[in-house]
């Protein structure tokens, strides 16, 4: 099962100050060809250094772009939004740059760095290469020097008049469109990053219909107290429906009993949830210590829905054994638990369900039966997980282990 990355995307501040022309060109390639080795291949670069590439633009921008599945890399939301900021001034550049009678301008474009770019725009506004250099806070032979390297790659760009170097008529609608791409580029960055941290406050939670309402609220109750900004949403569903959910963006995680998940997903069991059979307190059994199948058929019955686990563990259990009268059948343990309580019946339910009605049940001394249910969380396998959802993951594990450890820590229990 594929796990979420753990690739460090913390943004960085580096010299040059926004992502190059190169990787934002490698990204929109990607994201055309579905593939990062078929995207390298049309910037020029290996696919090793095209992957460094693009693991550098995710870390400049600070979140991640691109995911890979089974059928190739795609844009990930945050991607689709830099791209949709980047990617027309990108091509007007690059068409800039054909005018000015370059063979390869795709090429050209994308040996253009940062440096070149900044210096590009300071020129267009200043008109003169040696105030260019006083505003960048260089010489005006290192600024010389960088206009020289990008004249290697797009022909000749300066001329020297009575007021001092400066671009040619033909050259200054290309570093307006450069100047242009430089701007978008930079304001991409910074609405993604902000999207992104209106996200981080913002978490969509889909529980299982029968994982419990007590345990969650006292779990979001925290939650909210240390992240006072966080805005929570719950949907009620079929584990089924918050799954195709969780696919399609709707639902940032799933928690409950969601069965198999396909490799988009990654599943996490925070803890099994074996059955045992419970009754209310003081019920005839509760005071024996060898309870025997026989000994279970002399009462009546909750059971559990037709199909569900509960029910087929339920049948299973007497299938050697006279089969008991079953009164009522639930498929919610709240609900069950409520049919238990104040009479004499009796029902398999999980330590969880037992809790989760706020019903004083008892546990009968019969061995648990391993269903093979738990409560999972399920996210997407290629979505970092944000600090929201960490620790609300985090609260359910504390919450669930402290319920199976005993009255120590039954403060903190369903």
């Amino acid at each position: 099962m594929r796990q979420p990355s753990t690739t460090d995307l913390r943004p960085i501040e580096l010299a040059d100050g926004s992502p190059s022309i190169r990787q934002v060109a490698l990204l929109a390639a990607v994201a055309r060809l579905g593939s990062i080795q078929r995207a390298a291949a049309t910037c020029n670069l290996s696919q090793p250094g095209a992957t460094q590439a693009l693991a550098l633009l995710q870390r400049r921008v600070g979140v991640r772009l691109l995911t890979r599945g089974t059928t190739g890399s795609a844009l990930t939301p945050a991607g689709e939004l830099f791209l949709a900021r980047t990617a027309a001034p990108l091509e007007d550049a690059a068409e800039a740059i054909a005018r000015l009678g370059v063979t390869d301008a795709g090429k050209a474009l994308h040996n253009l760095t940062p440096v070149h770019l900044r210096l590009l725009t300071t020129l267009l506004e200043t008109e003169a290469l040696d105030r260019t250099a006083q505003a960048l806070g260089s010489t005006e032979n290192a600024a010389r020097r960088t206009a020289h390297a990008i004249e290697a790659h797009l022909g000749k760009l300066l001329e020297r008049t009575p007021a001092g170097v400066r671009l040619t008529a033909l050259a200054q609608p290309c570093a307006r469109a450069l100047a242009m791409l430089a701007c978008e580029i930079k304001l991409a960055v910074r609405e993604v990053r902000r999207a992104t941290d209106d996200d981080a406050n913002r978490l969509v939670v889909g529980a299982a219909q029968a994982f419990g309402n007590r345990l969650l609220a006292r779990v979001l109750i925290e939650l909210a107290d240390e992240y006072q900004d966080a805005r929570v949403t719950v949907l009620r569903e079929s584990p089924a429906e918050l799954v195709t959910r969780l696919r399609a963006g709707e639902v940032d995680l799933v928690v409950g009993d969601v069965g198999e998940v396909g490799g988009d997903l990654a599943k996490i069991r925070l803890v099994a949830t074996p059955y045992f059979v419970f009754a209310r307190p003081g019920h005839p059994l509760n005071r024996s210590t060898d309870i025997l199948v026989e000994d279970l058929a002399r009462f009546d019955w909750v059971g559990g829905a037709t199909g569900s686990a509960r029910e087929q563990v339920r049948t299973t259990l007497f299938a050697e054994a006279p089969s008991p009268r079953v009164v009522f059948a639930a498929s919610e343990g709240a609900v069950v638990g409520h049919f238990v309580a104040g009479s004499d019946r009796l029902a398999l339910m999980t330590e969880h369900e037992s809790r989760c009605g706020g019903l004083a049940l008892g546990k009968l001394a019969f061995p648990p039966i391993d269903a093979g249910l738990g409560i999972d969380v399920v996210c997407r396998a290629d979505r970092q997980p944000s600090q929201l959802h960490q620790k609300l993951v985090q609260l359910l594990r504390e919450h669930l282990d402290a319920g199976q450890t005993g009255p120590a820590r039954e403060r903190h229990a369903a």
